[in-house]
């Protein structure tokens, strides 16, 4: 090769270098997933510089640690949020005032009315806290299913996602197969498998024409090569059961099968929401069972046999008064008319019953005084754990994704320095071509 080819060569090669590093500078602040460039050169034998093209540096091992700890922290960090509300729906306030649901106010109206059972203030007292007790109560189911209807909503909003997500990757999948120097399709490949993997938890294996294959943990299907199998979400008796569709086929997904957004919304509806739902019903239905079946046992101040307080209806889980009178509640024992006035044994046994013990289904014995404390305690704790696993997962996100850094990120000084350098081969080169044609030019007046 000729001197004036070696310093073309050397010219071509240093502006390709250059034009790289001038695009790593200008596109990978600004492309999720954009992995750095680099030029791949080679020395001629008869001189001078090949450039192969561009390399993508992009440590696929540590890029699937980056989606895997991903995953994780969007699991924690869907139900944290969930947890919060369900955090301020049951600390409803001090035990002094109307807290634990209006509950406490109730029972001390009771206490409040063994002064002077006869009383019509005491009584009507009475009735008027169990009216805001009810209130409140039925403001927490109203409150708990909203939030019910809420994470179902919600995970069908992830799923349509994942859906749309999935139809993207195979379409860039197929892209790939068809351009496989375009390296720009790996970079948006990449940010697909993160996102896609971040709702479902969905895992990636890399095929060696550069597409992925995605599918669950129990190996359901979301993409094989140029084809996206559709995530559905079928309704029945208030559970939402995911599958997998496969032409005329359904494959059902189990709980333990999801990852990412899924899976924070399948723990929390499932380890917390149903159960702290379940244990509201019971309280409700516990305290108006045991008030009215004390309450018959005792007779109102007409000598009348007690009649109940409260109504709770099963199927709809809420909770009424009957619209008592002050002088029908039953305070006392006895339908001797010349007892009833000083008699208020029932009303004891009444304010007895807030410490009776039951088993409150999913927590474990407790009383009517203490099952919403329970319930709050137990609550808090899944929150403080969730929330524990999160900043524990988004630590170890923060590390992976600084190892990913160091390998495929952009540095603007590394890249700075690279088109320095690149600019003074082309500058050196071109010297080569300026002493080229001055030999050639010499070359040619001696003749």
């Amino acid at each position: 090769m000729n001197l004036s080819n070696i310093g073309l060569s050397g010219v071509l090669a240093a502006q390709y270098g250059l034009s790289t590093a001038a695009n790593n500078m200008s596109t990978g602040p600004f492309i999720t997933g954009y992995s750095r460039r680099e030029v791949i050169f080679s020395a001629l034998p008869s001189g001078g510089v090949q450039v192969h093209g561009q390399v993508r540096i992009n440590d696929i091992y540590v890029t699937k640690q980056l989606w895997g700890a991903n995953a994780s922290y969007q699991q924690y960090q869907k139900s944290n949020h969930y947890y919060n509300e369900l955090q301020s729906l049951t600390s409803v306030g001090p035990k002094s005032t109307a807290g634990y649901l209006g509950m406490n106010a109730f029972f001390d109206a009771l206490s409040s009315a063994s002064h002077d059972p006869g009383k019509e203030e005491s009584r009507s007292a009475l009735l008027n806290e169990a009216d805001s007790m009810v209130a409140q109560m039925n403001n927490r189911t109203d409150a708990l299913q909203s939030q019910f209807n809420t994470v179902q909503s919600d995970r069908s909003s992830v799923v349509s996602g994942a859906n749309d997500l999935a139809e993207q990757l195979a379409k860039i999948n197929k892209q790939i197969v068809a351009n496989p120097e375009n390296l720009a399709l790996l970079d948006t490949r990449d940010a697909l498998v993160k996102d896609l993997s971040a709702l479902t938890g969905a895992r990636a294996n890399i095929m060696s024409d550069g597409t992925v294959n995605m599918s669950l943990k129990g190996g359901q299907p979301l993409v094989v090569g140029n084809k996206a199998y559709e995530m559905k979400v079928t309704q029945k008796d208030g559970q939402q059961q995911i599958s997998i569709v496969s032409g005329e086929q359904e494959f059902s997904v189990s709980r333990e099968d999801l990852g990412g957004e899924l899976k924070g919304l399948d723990d929390f509806e499932y380890d917390s929401l149903r159960p702290n739902m379940a244990a509201h019903k019971q309280l409700m239905q516990e305290t108006a069972n045991r008030y009215n079946e004390q309450l018959a046992k005792g007779y109102d101040q007409n000598g009348d046999p007690g009649k109940p307080l409260f109504e709770f209806d099963v199927s709809t889980g809420r909770l009424k008064t009957t619209g008592l009178k002050p002088a029908e509640l039953a305070f006392s024992s006895s339908n001797d008319p010349g007892e009833i006035a000083g008699n208020s044994d029932n009303l004891v046994a009444l304010i007895k019953i807030k410490d009776e013990r039951f088993e409150l289904e999913g927590y474990g014995e407790t009383s009517l005084e203490g099952a919403l404390p329970m319930m709050m305690n137990k609550v808090g704790s899944q929150a403080r754990n969730n929330e524990l696993n999160m900043d524990t997962e988004n630590a170890r996100l923060n590390a992976v994704n600084d190892r990913w850094l160091e390998i495929s990120g952009i540095s603007t000084d590394q890249e700075a320095l690279s088109m320095s350098r690149y600019f003074q081969v082309s500058q050196a080169n071109l010297k080569v071509l300026e002493v080229a044609n001055r030999l050639f030019d010499h070359t040619m007046n001696a003749l």
